[in-house]
């Protein structure tokens, strides 16, 4: 019996070769994002509406492409938001979103728990809204306004939504 999800699935998978046929450009603009391509997308193109979904509903929650050329202060944001969102959910996905969080300007010191309080708002309201059930208050939302614009601020909910997906996804696969 398999030990995980993506282990029982493991023989429908697609293989690689098949996958940078159909989406190379895709699969090197991920690496270039987070350093490496998911090892979850041969699993997910099994069924092929779920992984074209997946590559529509990451780069519009994340906000690319202004998360990679906007505000380096809102990028680094955007990333602690979504490694701390992660840290408390999955192994896989704290390491990449520490390295996306890194590669966007976040201090390694934030990284470390050593941070301002701009960084601790963003974190508090990552952790909150991983938790199930969410325990995010209003002055939990309040902290994160008086640094960011309402704007900013969706974005920073809709990364940590789209991470808590991710996060649940892989733990699922294994």
């Amino acid at each position: 019996m398999a030990k995980t999800l993506a282990e029982g699935l493991k023989s429908a998978s697609v293989d690689w070769t098949t996958l940078h046929t159909k989406y190379n450009p895709l699969l090197n603009l991920v690496r270039e994002l987070i350093g490496i391509i998911p090892n979850c997308d041969p699993i997910l193109e099994i069924w092929q509406p779920g992984f074209r979904t997946y590559n529509l509903l990451v780069p519009n929650m994340f906000n690319l492409p202004n998360t990679l050329f906007g505000s380096k202060s809102f990028k680094a944001s955007m990333g602690l938001a979504m490694y701390a969102s992660s840290k408390a959910a999955c192994a896989y996905c704290t390491a990449h979103t520490c390295s996306f969080a890194l590669r966007r300007g976040a201090r390694a010191e934030a990284i470390a728990g050593l941070r301002t309080a701009k960084e601790q708002a963003v974190v508090t309201l990552a952790e909150k809204l991983a938790q199930i059930p969410s325990s995010l208050t209003i002055a939990d939302v309040e902290a994160v306004r008086q640094y960011f614009s309402p704007s900013e601020t969706e974005w920073l909910v809709y990364s940590i939504s789209m991470m808590g997906f991710l996060n649940k996804f892989m733990n699922a696969m294994g």
